[in-house]
């Protein structure tokens, strides 16, 4: 669990970082040979995010936990950039992303997860 939570605090740290302080300058994308890079980064932030909590939290409604906690982080880290202090836009279509990301973990950590498990040795037990 150390892992997400981690993960989802960094999330808040690197959002909420004001524009002066942000080491790529405005934005950091390069629209001529990557446009619209900040959206998959977003969704690939996010898709970690997804993958690391479905991994701790139990139970066959995990997901919707998932889905609601990361469509929340994406609402409050996007309006939490819109205060003056951080300098920095928040926008719709990034949170937007956001959640598109932590959907997108869903069918990944299905197929990683049971690949995890079917990797797993298996223990004979026998009687001497």
């Amino acid at each position: 669990m150390t892992a997400a939570v981690f993960w989802t605090l960094l999330i808040m740290v690197v959002c909420w970082l004001p524009m002066p302080m942000f080491p790529i300058g405005t934005g950091g994308e390069h629209p001529k040979r990557f446009p619209h890079l900040d959206k998959a980064v977003h969704a690939g932030i996010f898709v970690v995010f997804g993958l690391l909590w479905l991994r701790v939290i139990p139970g066959p409604r995990r997901f919707l936990v998932v889905v609601a906690a990361g469509a929340a982080l994406a609402a409050v880290t996007e309006f939490g950039q819109n205060l003056p202090i951080i300098g920095r836009d928040g926008e719709l279509t990034d949170g937007l992303f956001d959640v598109l990301g932590v959907f997108l973990a869903y069918p990944l950590a299905t197929f990683l997860f049971r690949r995890v498990r079917d990797e797993q040795p298996v223990v004979s037990i026998t009687r001497a």
